[in-house]
């Protein structure tokens, strides 16, 4: 007997009645709606394994969670974390500030201190190490990645976090900051919060008014073969390291840093955001067996509308399918102006009314339960084919259950799923829906 786990994608003003322009040839509209569909599932050969899916921790989404009763904290992270809620299970954090820290700030900010005789979580204990702990209390298998946003400003030609900037073009400051990084991990590491990969530079090519750092290919490969692993391996840390996060603004980027045999033997593969899946594929035809992770969803507008939320599974799928092992959702939780340290406002899984002490949950947020629940942790993706309806997938669960996913954009429907030779299982899939089968 099917399980059926199902969303409404209903949108005001309605889907169209045809899914994919390019099937109009092949039969009338009318009848791609009202058509019953054949989904084919084989378990063997699997494509990638799955890490998870999660959220980014922030210290703005800290701050509105603390602005509750203890209670509706509590509700809120059992949605995210717990058993009856999201599951996630593979979540972001930063390297000092990011763009929903408060202000610009660094793990340390003493200029000319090379040898990190200054470095200290203190802020971050205020924020980030008790939300992230407060997580791992729910679901202590929850896996971490991190990446910095900025290297602390003193180390950058521009002498600031923000507005872009290179590292500084010396071995003391390649050293320097392999250190702070190696650092981070260990501080984490005494707070009971392991990193499993450690991504070198949120989007390598931004320099805005934010913390950003402009590091092209030459300083990232170098920062990771000359210092950061040499410096990982001396401390015995088995913390991954990751290039990236990658964007489609950094046009080549990727291929240019792959060109360089070093750099791909050190690192465990490539962390992508808001990039083109169909360059992704590329890259591993490039390099056969390159790991890819996605590390944050598109943010916009703080609207937190149904449309969004369909826009978000279409997000997970591409990125999903292209390769990547995991899929991150951007803010778990902001307050009600949805607006970052530098004020502009995005989206968020939960809403906190900081004045009346009440929050509600916004539509991603049903997106990613239903998708975390249907993907745990060491699921494989597995092929499959459906004729009628794009955006379909399956996953095999490590206890050797089948989930398969499907966007219907159209009338209710009649499904049957075909697993290899066995018996065919047919299910009424609900119109306008994103649906979850557990066959």
């Amino acid at each position: 007997m099917a399980d059926v786990s199902a969303m409404s994608l209903a949108i005001e003003g309605g889907w169209p009645a045809v899914e994919d322009v390019r099937f109009e040839h092949m039969w009338d509209a009318k009848e791609v709606c009202h058509q019953d569909i054949r989904l084919d599932i084989l378990t063997e050969p699997a494509f990638q394994t799955m890490a998870g899916l999660g959220g980014a921790f922030s210290e703005i989404g800290y701050q509105a969670l603390a602005a509750l009763p203890q209670g509706r904290q509590d509700e809120i992270m059992q949605q995210l974390f717990g058993r009856d809620g999201a599951r996630f299970t593979f979540c972001r954090v930063p390297v000092g500030a990011n763009d929903f820290a408060t202000d610009a700030y660094s793990l340390n900010d003493t200029v000319g201190d090379y040898e990190m005789k200054h470095f200290n979580l203190d802020r971050d204990r205020k924020s980030l190490v008790p939300f992230i702990q407060a997580a791992l209390r729910i679901n202590p298998e929850l896996k971490l990645h991190a990446s910095p946003w900025s290297p602390p400003g003193w180390l950058k030609v521009n002498g600031q976090m923000t507005g872009g900037g290179k590292l500084i073009e010396e071995p003391r400051v390649y050293a320097a900051y392999a250190k702070y990084l190696r650092m981070f991990v260990q501080a984490y590491a005494a707070e009971g919060i392991a990193i499993t990969r450690l991504v070198l530079q949120n989007e390598p090519e931004c320099g805005k008014g934010y913390p950003t750092c402009t590091m092209p290919p030459e300083q990232m490969n170098k920062l990771a073969v000359e210092y950061l692993a040499p410096e990982l391996k001396a401390a015995g840390l088995t913390t991954e390291i990751w290039a990236g996060t990658h964007t489609r603004l950094g046009g080549l980027y990727p291929f240019h840093a792959l060109r360089d045999d070093a750099f791909a033997a050190v690192i465990s593969g490539l962390g992508f955001q808001y990039e083109l899946p169909e360059k992704m594929v590329d890259l591993v035809r490039v390099r056969p067996g390159l790991r890819m992770m996605h590390t944050e969803s598109h943010c916009h507008m703080g609207l937190n509308r149904p449309v969004e939320a369909a826009a978000l599974y279409e997000d997970v799928w591409d990125f999903i399918t292209a390769g990547c092992d995991n899929f991150t959702y951007w803010n778990m939780i902001l307050n009600e102006t949805g607006q970052s340290g530098w004020g502009w406002r995005q989206n968020s899984l939960v809403v906190v009314d900081r004045a009346a002490g009440n929050f509600q949950y916004g539509p991603d947020l049903d997106v990613m339960k239903l998708l975390s629940r249907a993907i745990p942790a060491g699921s494989r993706r597995l092929p499959t084919h459906c004729l009628h309806l794009r955006r379909v997938t399956a996953f095999q669960a490590p206890d050797g259950k089948i989930t398969a996913v499907l966007y219907n954009t159209a009338n209710a429907k009649k499904a049957t799923f075909c697993i290899d030779n066995r018996p065919p299982v047919e299910v009424q899939i609900p119109g306008q829906s994103l649906v979850a089968v557990e066959l």
